[in-house]
């Protein structure tokens, strides 16, 4: 049995806390748990007796920035990935992936303390677990600061909507954003180093949609925060690949 616990490596140490190295090699048996830590040569470094604590925390740390994608590293931090979300059917083509790990993920942002400037979809290249890049981004004209500060405000809120990238549902080659501001915006990524938009719907009037577009038998569904559910077809390039069944990107979210 996994530990279904997320392993505690810190500790407190004269008040303050300290990592604990020695605990470190336990996260490998934690039900989810970096993949690094279940790297035999990781774990006997970590287990070795010629190294100390602080050598190893140094080693262990080195190797860890290698499996991570990290597009804001101490500079903003009101900012976060919001959604990572696999492309579905592209693989990988790596010699060794015999699981049809996926080749590439659709990253979305937060920027929880205000609406501008917009924060925009990229797209990663996860084909080398230890390489992890941006190959593709997109983004709307709010992008540029003027633009977004610009944006007429919903009545009595003393800051316009926010304006980003929200909830993707994701297909092979289409994309669907819930994106605050926006509305739902419609992507090509058949080239992910090219994502280019193929539809949109804006609500009216502030087209503040925050949910994962749901879709079911044709027809899209969308939350829209200011004036409810929308009910959309999609009639765009590719229309032919979307599912006539029911299809959900994310049913437990709490959004």
């Amino acid at each position: 049995m996994c530990n279904q616990q997320s392993t505690n490596v810190w500790v407190e140490n004269a008040g303050r806390p300290r990592l604990d190295v020695a605990k470190i090699p336990e996260v490998a048996r934690d039900c989810v748990h970096p993949v690094l830590n279940s790297d035999p040569g990781v774990l006997a470094m970590l287990g070795s007796n010629s190294l100390d604590s602080t050598e190893k925390l140094i080693r262990y740390t080195r190797l860890e920035t290698r499996s991570r994608l990290d597009l804001w590293p101490g500079m903003v931090a009101s900012v976060g990935n919001h959604s990572a979300v696999p492309v579905p059917g592209r693989p990988s083509h790596s010699r060794d992936n015999t699981k049809s790990r996926p080749a590439y993920v659709v990253l979305t942002e937060e920027w929880p303390f205000g609406p501008c400037p917009e924060r925009g979809l990229r797209i990663a290249s996860v084909k080398s677990e230890i390489n992890l890049a941006v190959i593709g981004t997109f983004a709307n004209a709010d992008s540029v600061l003027e633009n977004c500060l610009a944006q007429p405000k919903v009545p009595g809120a003393k800051i316009r909507l926010m304006m980003h990238a929200h909830n993707p549902t994701v297909f092979k080659n289409v994309i669907f954003v819930g994106w605050l501001g926006h509305g739902l915006r419609a992507l090509d990524i058949s080239n992910p180093f090219n994502p280019r938009e193929v539809g949109h719907a804006r609500p009216i009037p502030w087209g503040d949609v925050m949910t994962y577009p749901d879709f079911d038998r044709g027809l899209i569904y969308i939350g829209d925060n200011q004036s409810g559910l929308h009910v959309l077809k999609y009639t765009g390039p590719r229309a032919y690949e979307l599912p006539q069944e029911t299809y959900s990107s994310n049913r437990l979210s709490p959004h």
